[in-house]
Parts: C-alpha cells; structure tokens; sequence
C-alpha cells in the first residue's frame, strides 16, 4: 500500500497523458502556417513584377538613360514593410461635388460653401444641386450616403431634407442630428454611370420663433466628403479614365492630399497641365505631395497616383499599382508632355458670367435665371450680369427693369420687397396687400449711372414678418413670392468708353496668369500657390489682354514697381504689418534721425517718399530743407485735387486708414495688363485665390480702382484716382451730348471751367473786331 501511494504521481501523469496529446492534435491544425496571400494582385499576373520585401523601393524597370517601358504592363505601386495581410478591402466612398457658383462663398439665406467640403443650407426652404459622377462598374450602387447635421433651433417634427437623383424622387430625411453628422442612407435607384445630378431641398421650422431674424437662425450642414456612394473596394475601380477619376474624388476627399511620383524633378509647367484637369472637378483644393519613387513610406496607400517618368518616347497610360492604386503613369521626354487628350478629361468651359447687351430687353430668363421664388421670411436672391468694359454712363441717363411678380393673399403687415441695384435700393414694394397672384408688369426706372462696366447685380430682398412672430410659423401651402423668368432690364447704350482701373484684368484672370518672381517662397510654397490660383481663378470674360498676376511678399516689396502708383514702402508697411511691427518700425526711424545715422531701411523708406533716387543720404539741413519743400508741394498738389475733385481722398491718406494682410494694386493703368499681389504671412495661397475671386465680383458699386487692401475678416477696400475716362471712338453729332453729359459728371469742375475757358475765349476774336472796326471808322 505504502508502494502504490508512492508511484501514485506516476501513474497520472503516463494517464494524462493520451489525452493531452489528443487535444493539442485539434488545436495545431487550426493555426495557419502558409504565408499569407497578397492583398492586391495584379489583373495581369504575367505582367506584374514581385514584391520586394527587402527593402522598400517602388516596383519598376531599371532606369537607363532612355529607358522603355509599357504603360500596360509596367505596374507602378510603393512596396510595404513585411507582407500584406489578408484582410478585407476597405469601401470605396465617392463623393458628391457642390455645383460650382462664383457667388456662394459667403454664409447667406440659401446654400453657400463657406468651409471647405462643407455645405450649409440657411433658412426654411433652400434648394441646390450636386453632382456625383458613377464610374463603370459591375453593380452600381443602391444606396445615396449623407452626413448631416442641424442647428439646435430646428423643429424635427416639421424639418426635413428631400432627395432627387436625376429628377426622380429618392426619399426624405427627417433633420434631427444636433449633437454632430450622422450618417443617413437613402435609395439611390435611379443613379447610372457617368454624372448624375443630385438635388437636395430642406425645409426647415424654427421652434420658437417665426420671421426674418429666425430664418438666420435655420441651417442644416452636409459634409460632402462624407457623402456620396460606396463601393466595396478599390479594385471596383477599373484601370482607365473614370476608375482613376473616381479614385483621385475619393482621395481628395478623405485625405486632401493628391500624390505625385517622379524620377526625377520635373518640369512645374508639365506638372501644372497634367493637374489642372483634375483640380477643376474637386470641391476643394488638394495638397500635392511630390517624391520620389525610392523614398519609404508607412503611410496607408493611396487609392490613385500620378507618376512622372522621364523617357525618350512620351507616352502615358493607367494601371494598377502594387499597393492596388490606379496609377497615370505619365512618361515626358525633352520637356515635352504626351497627348493627354484621350487620358483626361476635357477642361470644363469657363465659368463666363451672362452678358446684358445695352439698348435691347434682356429677360431674367436670357441670363440663365429661371422663375425666381422665395419661401423664406428673409429671402435674398441676387442675378449678376456683366456689362461690356466700353459701357459708360455718368450722367443722369435711366434704366428699366420691366418686373413680373407676385406674392400671396395672406402675407403679414409690413412684408415688403426691396429691389436693388449693386447694392442701392431702386424700389420699394409692399407684399400686405393685393395678393394672392401673379400681379401687372411693373416699370421701374433708375439711374443707369448706379451700373457699371464689368460685373453687376439686380438684387431682390423679400421680408415677411411672422404672424405672430413668437410662434412657430405655421404651414404653408402657397409659395410667398415669385418672380418670373419674363422679367427684363433694359440699359441705355453708351458711346465707347472706358475707365481706368483693375476690372479689365481681374475679369481675364486665369490658371496661367500667376507669375511667381524666382527665389520669391520654398518649393512648396511655390507650388501650394500655383495650385490654390490655378484652380480657384477662372476668367469670367473673354479677351486678348493676357493679364500677369505677379505675386511677392511683404519682406521682397522692392521687387514691386509701386512708385508709380504712388505708394511709398512706408506706407506698403504701415498698412500690411501688424501694429508691434509698424510700431518697431517707426521707432527705428525715429532712432535713425535723432542719431543722424542712415540705416539702409530707413535711407530706402526716405528715398521712397521723396523720390529723390540719390542713393547717398543728405546733409540734415538739407534733408529737413527737402523733406519741408516735398510737404508744402504734396500739400498743394492734395488741395488742388480736392479742390477740382470734391470728396476725393488722396492715397496716403487713405491708406493711414486701412490695415490688411494683403493688397492688390495696379501700378501703370495705362498697361492695364500688369496686376501685383503683396501677401504676408497672416493669410495661406489658398484663401488669397479665394480672395481674389471674390474681389472680381464685387458689385456693390465700382469697387475696383487701382490700389485694393484684403482685411483680416476678408473684405476688400479699394482706391480709385479718378481718371479721366478715354472715348474710343470718333466724337460726332450722334454721341456728342453723350459724351459731354459724362465728362461733366466725372469732374463738374474741370468741365464748368473748360466751358468757362472756351466762352472767353470765344469773346477775345469779338472784341478784336469791335476794337478793329472803330479805329478804322474813327479814322475816316
């Protein structure tokens, strides 16, 4: 007995033993002991070379001196560190794009794009369009995706957003995610390959209140990067045009960032021409990452590329990478790029304004409006227009806007309808009385002189109070007003003349127009610059001025032709430094004359002011005796500008009253081709394309003179020197009155003063005859 307890242990041991032995027998086989299988393959596999694993370099042929390589079954992709995972493919999200509109970066009642991929509908009822282009794919997607969110003050119960996909209903989403986007899905059934058009209509309540000030407080968002159509992966997208289209929207749109390999540095212009294409269909502007294709990266793969490869022969073509990007391999040679013609897509017609020809009616339908109609408390819809830059009237001449509307029978007291003219009220129309329907044409006639050369706006501003307004409104079944497409505005021609200023040039601006002087910012710099103008600035007239956009930097102003437009560096600097700088910079002068010293800044700032052009620094009594002479002549040249020119403020003392972060000026009006932009630090490429844009289409009044400053919340201030206008054609019988009548409004008294001058003299040859004819009758 004692024996057995001692080979006890023993014996259970030998008996767990079949038992052990059975379970790990189940458990081996389940772990996998094969490599895993490479996530992308290429659809070629004959074509497509191995990864190489042991370092991370790009899968390509050798480079040679000229080297040769397929567009077809040369794959170009980045290897990774270890081996793929088998892992399932991530969805795919195209994403819709905002229908481009040149005026709707600013939040306002109706549908704006203030934020980058970032849609805001403001008010009860708002309509846009999107568009989301569908590449070819086996299975087109059933579903529509949008990320949505709502301002607090909405009512749920009576807020909604509808869909249509190419004028077929889709469904409707009830607006209630306040805390942040959430995620709505509705049935895309009617969507097909190629473009589609999106229309989103909200109707939105207020919870409390009903009016004009709760209309602001009504908005819904949809985050367009967020939004669009799914698919199951990547390797949907096919090896061609749409498929690397579709990929380049979708990378844009998740990470902002367009990725472009090169074997070598090339050319920006080649560069420029390949991304201009892609650019003009992205919501946003992209950052372009340029390297090389030997450099490592951790980073998740791109959904698609672009690829520069320097051969003899330029070719280009699509084709999968090895980390399953769709690649445009695009292969120059000597500068030159290959036809692109058949791998990109036709760049999109310029955005041209419509164009209002003088003397003729011009229907609100002509100039691609359509029936206007406003079922917001505050409702504001504006129609711009372009007039030809030799159209000037300056005298009391009259427009007509012929109006065709209506409104309902059961508007509240005080709902009106305000009628404006580049920002200036031309009517005043009651909307509490005699509603109910469409109502007789109305004429208005207004001063043709509030309209000038360029871009133009007819405004109409629609206010309804609430009834009552500490309620919610109640529902409608009425549209508040409408405004018919058969309206028209007729404007009085004009001889041929034109004003000098900015407007010529800023209205032909385009993606080539910007000139970066060498050695001006970094590398990156220079091309975050090139890319924010050449996808934000499109011309919105046609013409054979080839206007250059030169832009530089506060720190480089000297590269800057200003003295003839009489600015000084001083000024330059007090107006776009920030105050600890401009103050630092007046101490430092003051310092330089208390010291009798001459710094080099402080001889430049004086050179600049006196205009001296002697590049030695003057004796002190001599300096100060220069410095009183140019006072007492800029004094008297100031007095006697004011004097013909009332109310015209000079230059310098305009600018001691702006402040900004950038300014535009024209140098020479003369040789209107030359613009130059002074950027600083304070504001980024992107957002001063987008400034300059916007400064074309300023119509409130005649903006655009020849020196212009971008503030920081910004708005553009400009100057104006109040040229004389220049008459191109022949002065005749026919124009003459014409002619006067706006040389006469431009300075009245430099033209009662010419008229002066010609009557006198009209008189001496009279009384030289008097004169004649009595010392001839005196002496008989």
């Amino acid at each position: 007995m004692r024996l057995l307890r001692a080979f006890a242990p023993v014996l259970f041991v030998l008996t767990a033993l079949p038992a052990v032995a059975q379970e790990l027998e189940e458990i081996v086989p389940t772990v996998r002991l094969t490599a895993p299988e490479r996530l992308n393959q290429s659809d070629e596999p004959e074509a497509a070379a191995p990864l190489d694993t042991t370092s991370p370099t790009v899968d390509l042929s050798p480079l040679s001196a000229n080297p040769v390589v397929d567009p077809v079954a040369d794959p170009i992709g980045v290897s990774v560190d270890g081996e793929l995972e088998n892992i399932p493919p991530a969805p795919v999200l195209i994403p819709l794009r905002a229908t481009r509109s040149p005026l709707n970066d600013t939040v306002k009642i109706g549908g704006s794009l203030q934020t980058s991929g970032i849609f805001r509908f403001t008010g009860e009822t708002v309509t846009s369009d999107f568009t989301i282009t569908v590449p070819d794919v086996a299975r087109i997607p059933t579903d529509l995706i949008l990320s949505l969110r709502s301002s607090i003050d909405l009512l749920p119960d009576r807020s909604r957003l509808r869909v249509s996909i190419n004028g077929a209903d889709a469904g409707d989403i009830t607006l209630d995610s306040f805390s942040g986007f959430s995620r709505f899905v509705v049935p895309a059934t009617g969507l097909k390959t190629g473009t589609n058009k999106i229309r989103l209509t909200v109707e939105q309540t207020h919870r409390l209140f009903c009016g004009p000030e709760a209309s602001f407080a009504l908005w819904s968002e949809i985050d367009l990067s967020q939004s669009g159509i799914e698919l199951a992966g990547r390797d949907d997208l096919q090896e061609n045009t749409a498929g690397f289209l579709a990929a380049i929207e979708a990378q844009v749109a998740r990470t902002g960032v367009i990725e472009v390999l090169t074997d070598s540095t090339p050319d920006p212009k080649l560069t420029r021409r390949v991304l201009e294409p892609l650019l003009a269909r992205l919501s946003r502007v992209p950052q372009v990452n340029v390297s090389s294709f030997y450099e490592s990266r951790s980073t998740p793969p791109p959904l698609a590329r672009i690829a520069f490869v320097n051969a003899a022969t330029p070719q280009a073509g699509f084709r999968r990478g090895a980390d399953g990007a769709i690649v445009l391999q695009v292969i120059y040679g000597e500068g030159q790029l290959p036809d692109l013609s058949d791998i990109l897509p036709a760049a999109e017609p310029d955005p041209y304004l419509p164009t209002v020809v003088p003397g003729h009616p011009n229907t609100l339908a002509s100039l691609g409006e359509p029936n206007i109609v406003g079922n917001t408390r505050f409702f504001i819809k504006d129609v711009a227009f372009f007039l030809p830059q030799d159209w000037l009237l300056l005298a009391s001449q009259k427009a007509t806007l012929n109006l065709n509307y209506g409104f309902s029978a059961d508007l509240p007291a005080g709902a009106l309808l305000n009628v404006k003219a580049n920002g200036t009220s031309i009517q005043l129309l009651p909307l509490d009385r005699n509603g109910g329907g469409i109502r007789p044409p109305l004429q208005i006639r207004f001063l043709a002189n509030l309209l000038h050369p360029g871009v133009n706006s007819i405004t109409f501003e629609m206010i309804a109070p609430g009834d009552p307004p500490g309620l919610p409104c109640a529902p409608r079944d009425t549209d508040l007003l409408v405004i018919l497409a058969s309206s028209s505005l007729d404007v009085p021609p004009s001889p041929k003349m034109r004003k000098f200023d900015m407007s010529s040039a800023l209205y032909q601006l385009g993606p080539d127009s910007l000139v970066l002087p060498p050695q001006l910012f970094s590398e990156d710099q220079n091309q975050e610059a090139t890319l924010a103008f050449n996808a934000t600035i499109r011309p919105l007239k046609s013409g054979n001025l080839r206007p250059r956009l030169h832009l530089t930097s506060l720190d480089k102003i000297a590269m800057t032709p200003f003295r003839s437009a009489g600015l000084t560096r001083q000024m330059i600097l007090r107006t776009l430094s920030p105050p600890l700088d401009a103050s630092l910079l007046q101490a430092t002068r003051d310092s330089a004359q208390d010291n009798g010293q001459s710094t080099e800044a402080y001889r430049l700032a004086q050179s600049d002011s006196s205009r001296s052009g002697t590049a030695n620094s003057p004796a002190p009594a001599a300096r100060s005796l220069g410095s009183l002479g140019a006072s007492a002549v800029q004094q008297a040249r100031s007095k006697i500008t004011e004097f013909i020119f009332p109310g015209q403020i000079s230059l310098a003392e305009w600018m001691q009253h702006h402040a900004g972060v950038a300014m535009l000026l024209q140098p020479d009006p003369i040789r209107p081709k030359d613009l130059w932009l002074i950027a600083t630090p304070a504001i980024s490429p992107t957002d001063l394309a987008r400034s300059v844009s916007l400064l074309r289409l300023q119509a409130q009044g005649n903006t655009l003179g020849q020196v212009a400053v971008l503030s920081a919340d910004g708005r553009w201030d400009s100057w104006s020197a109040n040229i004389r206008p220049r008459l191109l054609e022949p002065l005749r019988p026919g124009n003459f009155r014409t002619v006067m009548g706006n040389y006469a409004s431009w300075s009245p008294l430099t033209f009662t003063g010419l008229i002066l001058l010609a009557a006198l003299l009209s008189v001496f040859p009279a009384i030289w005859f008097t004169l004649m004819t009595r010392r001839a009758g005196s002496k008989e």
